[in-house]
């Protein structure tokens, strides 16, 4: 069941929260725009997903990525707004940056597993649990989870040391084709 009440502050924080990336300009590589929902799930967690498009696109175009995180233990998204939009943000933007040229017009899926201590530190090394068959989109997915890290603080209501999350990207055409440079122009 999609919970979509929620959208609009989600939303509000997901753009106006800084990016814990630093973002380098590169044309082609759109801005992304999330439109996070969230989704209970059956197995004893709630999942986050946000929904990503380049900026201006619109809210009902296709989503070039799909990014959706699972928190295990965690059985009401009470206190995760904040995280879950810090995390989202910064680890899209890395993605994004990541992800290589070969990856444009391709589709596909990759999930990778990992521990967050408390202060959002990593806590071990990342562990691809479902691979989009293409070694250069796999390594770009790690790459760009490790740069975005440390992430912002476990909210406090969670009481365990350690969260552990599964993060899935399912893409559609990652990147945007670079625009063409009009004639009389120098790119």
């Amino acid at each position: 069941m999609r919970l979509r009440s929620i959208i609009g502050a989600f939303a509000l924080l997901l753009f106006v929260a800084p990016a814990a990336v630093a973002q380098v300009e590169r044309p082609g590589v759109p801005e992304p725009a999330a439109e996070p929902n969230v989704t209970l799930t059956f197995h004893g967690a709630i999942e986050f997903e946000a929904e990503v498009r380049p900026t201006g696109a619109s809210p009902h175009s296709h989503a070039m990525l799909t990014e959706t995180l699972e928190i295990a233990g965690v059985k009401s998204k009470e206190g995760w707004g904040d995280f879950v939009s810090a995390f989202t943000d910064a680890v899209t933007r890395a993605w994004l940056d990541a992800i290589p040229a070969s990856a444009s017009g391709k589709k596909g899926k990759v999930l990778v597993v990992f521990a967050l201590h408390r202060d959002g530190s990593l806590a071990g090394a990342l562990s691809l649990a479902h691979s989009s068959g293409d070694a250069s989109i796999d390594d770009a997915t790690r790459i760009a989870i490790a740069k975005a890290a440390p992430f912002a603080p476990l909210p406090q209501q969670f009481a365990k040391a350690v969260a552990q999350l599964r993060v899935t990207f399912a893409y559609d055409h990652p990147r945007a084709s670079v625009p063409p440079v009009e004639k009389g122009t120098t790119p």
